[in-house]
């Protein structure tokens, strides 16, 4: 069975979006995420993303599907928080609008999830940096191409959103410092 959003991470949340609440340890609430740096992987494009050299890989995988757009628009709407607290609780001070994802349609246990392989803004910014100064870097490859990106820590994570339900499982940053949620 999947773990599901955490009650510590939902009672913080709560306290958070409450007109009175004002706490350092509270989770930050981003603005929305940049639908520009989001992309679906459609069919056996969406298996690449569970291949996970230092985290976790959903599975076992019984078959792909695509999310609409409504799906992602809806993970989209519930996944700032939920990563806003997974990083205050790791100990980070990334903002979770700094995060470009990669959704991908996978069968598991005979449900459908969304799997999101995301990665920090820096990675993308190192490859554009690195074509400035003559090298071969593609900053556009994350568009066509799983980023399975070693260790790192919250430079890179992995949920699982049930789109059914709503809700999100199986949270892990990358690396020996990753956590399960």
């Amino acid at each position: 069975m999947p773990h599901r959003f955490w009650p510590a991470c939902a009672l913080a949340l709560l306290v958070v979006s409450g007109a009175h609440a004002e706490s350092a340890a509270a989770p930050k609430l981003d603005p929305a995420l940049d639908p520009k740096w989001g992309v679906v992987f459609a069919g056996e494009k969406a298996r690449e993303l569970a291949r996970e050299c230092s985290r976790p890989s959903p599975g076992p995988i019984s078959g792909t599907w695509t999310p609409s757009p409504r799906i992602i628009r809806d993970l989209e709407t519930g996944l700032p928080p939920v990563l806003a607290c997974e990083l205050t609780r790791y100990g980070s001070t990334a903002e979770p609008s700094t995060y470009y994802r990669q959704y991908g349609g996978l069968i598991i246990g005979g449900r459908r999830i969304v799997y999101v392989n995301g990665f920090h803004r820096q990675i993308v910014d190192n490859a554009v940096e690195n074509v400035r100064h003559g090298g071969h870097a593609d900053p556009t490859k994350w568009r066509r191409q799983a980023a399975l990106i070693c260790d790192g820590g919250a430079i890179t994570f992995g949920v699982e959103y049930d789109p059914a339900a709503r809700t999100f499982a199986n949270f892990y940053f990358n690396g020996g410092l990753g956590r399960r949620r």
